[in-house]
């Protein structure tokens, strides 16, 4: 009877589908006339003060509770809430841009930031702690994000994928005192320092937990473990549990997710990352019937596929407000858009791999100004689901899909709002209450369930309108530029050095603390070899460039984007009185840039020349790393070791003018100049340098240290650009990608704030270049918004 029950029940929701709905499929340029769409539906909005849904403000600084079932969270086993975020990442912007940047995500409607706390950022050494000076006083983001009534996930980790250098962990978690350490098993050592650290946190936040009225309602322990348990055997699965059981002991009253661990307990909710989360929710309730559906990570920009020499990532705002309209219509109750701005990987955070600009495309750019290809449209959809979240949470049950065809669906929230989804590759029309919609590829709607009018179509970005006018000059006045040569300060050898019969692992040497690491052994040549003027260098690589010097002269060099063994032919043509049997002194130069983001056992991970011991280097057919020749290693530059970027201690380098440089490598360049008055007046100037004529090397500015900069060409063969940007269809990283054949990074974001306020003194731009370069072409590029024109006015008042 119950068989025969389902079948009627089927039979007429079908003839119910076959009566009052049409269908025909259309191409992509068919005419649009057939779109309804509300055209004052965000006055609508606006009205119904749904920009400001910001559920937190009920609960400040009164104790409250978060839990959940299938539909959503809810506060005090009561309120159902429904969550908006975005991620930010403090380190990666200027503290006293903190509140800017704040400001600008929750102007798009979300109430919630999410963040993760980065071990290696807070953990300088073994328990020695920096929660408070300039970006790493934690305490006081809360404190803004609370002041602005905004939720906050706070993701612990301790390790974190692809987001920092070396996943986030201490490097001194690779010193000797901590021999046999394996990272994210079931290790004892591993055990006691995550746990250390995890209690640490979670005592410093105490005031910020729900329990306490604060706005940290959800934290988050490991990252994305279940994407490589299986490669620790069971003591992977036992590892998973530990951790899950060690964060409730230490705080069993928090609410705990995990992402992509479909095997964590269900005290613990397992949450999505991916590019797109909806078709997620049937198999999570499969296996989760009582865990609300969240979405941790969706992806754009992202930075995880950021690196160089590739073209800029950028996944159309269609596809992701798709993505995102399609999870909300299939009863997601939260979704965390990553990054709505990503920032700067200032000092030694950026990756191995990954560029100095976090995320070059999300909503929010790295100066701190709406995209102008996103932002308005995400914002707007932002602010719709807020509208109707009375609805989306009315009857706390999930809502099953009405399947049209293969590629339509319809999600009815009663009278209120409805979702209609295309996720085909063409247009389709459809009948609906008696309305006609044409329903683009690819695309998502939102129609209101009282005027049956269109108030947010994905696909169409006729709302996206630029939301600031902004004014843009080149800034080239330097006063002076001058240069000194490393090479004359290695001649001094006033220096640390270690000395080995083996040449030694870059990391354990530099301990990265400096991408750079010399080794310097003595070599001789045979007669043959100086008759020749070459030899065929055969050397196995572990780093992202070498250099080779004999006696302080360069020979040649090789970015090694691949770990494996080269061979360089070295001419010797450079070489003064080149003699046989005479001792030369033989230079390699090891360069990292980061260290790897990601990965099983980075205990393991290795870095340098030769660090294998079945490697072999030979210069010709003599074995340079034969056990008995010795090899000195000279960690960092002797710049960099003096510190000569500091303006006091610079001023003890003779600097030479820079009409003296004659295209040579590894040289210190000063550059002065006196801050440039706002090309607004009322509106701070917004800075980047402009590395044009630059190759690599480090930039300091007025005794901070901003970053790495690196101008390679970006090819076009790996990940090409693609010449017509499709939004339809799935995104991946390898699609939409753009800037092909230019620098990857040729501008550097670094905050007002660095520069002197004083125009009587001169601010110094200090950098390590190690190629051949042309200083005279930086200039630094100045952007301002038009606060007289600016269309979304008090964006951030």
């Amino acid at each position: 009877m119950l068989v025969s029950l389902k079948s009627l029940i089927f039979f007429v929701i079908l003839i119910k589908c076959i009566l009052s709905i049409e269908i025909s499929k259309l191409k992509l340029t068919e005419n649009k006339s057939k779109l309804k769409i509300d055209l004052n539906y965000k006055t609508l909005i606006n009205n119904n003060n749904s920009s400001a849904y910001l559920p937190y403000l009920n609960y400040r600084d009164k104790p409250y509770t978060v839990s959940w079932d299938k539909r959503s969270l809810i506060i005090n086993s009561v309120d159902r809430i429904l969550i908006q975020s975005g991620s930010l990442h403090y380190p990666r912007i200027h503290y006293s841009e903190w509140l800017n940047v704040i400001k600008l995500a929750k102007s798009t409607g979300i109430n919630t930031i999410d963040c993760y706390v980065f071990w290696a950022y807070h953990e300088l050494l073994p328990n020695i702690y920096d929660f408070e000076s300039e970006n790493r006083n934690i305490l006081k983001w809360f404190d803004l994000l609370k002041s602005e009534g905004l939720f906050v996930l706070l993701r612990i980790g301790p390790y974190v994928d692809a987001e920092y250098n070396y996943g986030g962990l201490p490097i001194w978690l690779r010193h000797s005192n901590f021999t046999g350490i394996i990272y994210r098993t079931l290790n004892p050592q591993w055990l006691v320092q995550m746990q250390k650290f995890v209690e640490i946190i979670l005592k410093l936040i105490n005031p910020y937990l729900a329990e306490n009225g604060g706005n940290i309602f959800m934290l988050q322990i490991e990252n994305e473990y279940g994407n490589v348990e299986s490669t620790y055997g069971n003591l992977g699965y036992e590892y998973m549990l530990w951790s899950t059981i060690m964060a409730q002991s230490i705080c069993n009253k928090c609410m705990w997710i995990m992402c992509k661990q479909v095997d964590a307990p269900d005290t613990i909710v397992n949450s999505c990352n991916d590019y797109y989360c909806h078709k997620f929710l049937p198999n999570h309730w499969k296996k989760f019937p009582n865990q609300v559906g969240i979405w941790t990570e969706n992806w754009i920009g992202s930075p995880g596929w950021t690196g160089w020499n590739n073209g800029k990532p950028h996944r159309p705002i269609q596809d992701f407000t798709y993505a995102i309209t399609a999870f909300i219509a299939a009863s997601g109750g939260m979704y965390n858009t990553y990054m709505l701005y990503g920032g700067t990987n200032y000092e030694r955070m950026q990756s191995q791999g990954h560029t100095v600009t976090y995320s070059f495309d999300p909503p929010i750019l790295e100066i701190q100004i709406p995209n102008p290809k996103h932002f308005t449209h995400y914002k707007n959809l932002v602010q719709t689901i807020n509208y109707y979240v009375p609805a989306l949470l009315a009857n706390g049950n999930i809502i099953d899909p009405i399947i049209i065809n293969l590629n339509i669906s319809i999600y009815e929230y009663g009278n209120s709002v409805t979702f209609i989804l295309n996720s085909g590759m063409e247009n389709q029309s459809i009948s609906y209450k008696n309305n006609d919609y044409l329903i683009w590829a690819w695309s998502a709607l939102i129609i209101d369930g009282q005027t049956l009018n269109i108030v947010f179509n994905s696909a169409d970005l006729s709302d996206n309108i630029p939301p600031v006018i902004t004014k843009q000059f080149n800034f080239t006045e330097f006063e002076s530029i001058q240069f000194y040569p490393e090479t004359k300060l290695m001649e001094i050898k006033n220096y640390d050095f270690i000395i080995s019969t083996q040449l030694l692992e870059q990391i354990s040497v530099t301990d990265d603390k400096s991408d750079y690491l010399i080794y310097s052994t003595i070599i001789t040549f045979t007669k043959a070899q100086v008759e020749n003027q070459s030899v065929l260098l055969t050397i196995p690589l572990y780093n992202e460039a070498f250099y080779v010097y004999l006696n302080g002269t360069f020979l040649d060099s090789k970015f090694s984007f691949q770990d494996r063994q080269y061979e360089l032919n070295l001419n010797l043509t450079n070489i003064k009185n080149l003699q046989s049997n005479v001792s030369y002194e033989l230079q390699f130069i090891s360069l990292t840039m980061g260290l790897p983001p990601y990965g099983t056992f980075l205990e393991q991970s290795l870095r340098g020349i030769a660090v294998k011991p079945t490697d072999k280097i030979f210069l010709d057919n003599t074995l340079l790393n034969d056990g008995n020749r010795l090899w000195i290693h000279s960690a960092g530059l002797v710049g960099e070791i003096n510190h000569f970027y500091n303006s006091s201690k610079s001023d003890e380098l003779k600097w030479l003018n820079y009409s003296e440089y004659s295209n040579s490598t590894l040289n210190w360049f000063k550059l002065t100049f006196r801050t440039p008055t706002n090309i607004i007046t009322d509106s701070d100037n917004l800075y980047q340098l402009n590395m044009m004529g630059m190759t690599r090397g480090w930039l300091y500015l007025n005794d901070h240290i901003l970053s790495r900069y690196w101008t390679i060409v970006a090819d076009n063969k790996t990940n090409p650009c693609d010449e017509i940007c499709d939004y339809r269809g799935s995104y991946t990283p390898a699609k939409c990608r753009f800037d092909c054949l230019k620098p990857q990074q040729i501008l550097y974001h670094f905050p007002k704030e660095w520069l002197t306020q004083d125009r009587n003194q001169l601010n110094q731009l200090i950098l390590f270049e190690e190629g051949i370069a042309d200083p005279t072409k930086i200039f630094i590029s100045i952007t301002a918004v038009n606060n007289n024109e600016n269309i979304m006015k008090d964006i951030v008042e």
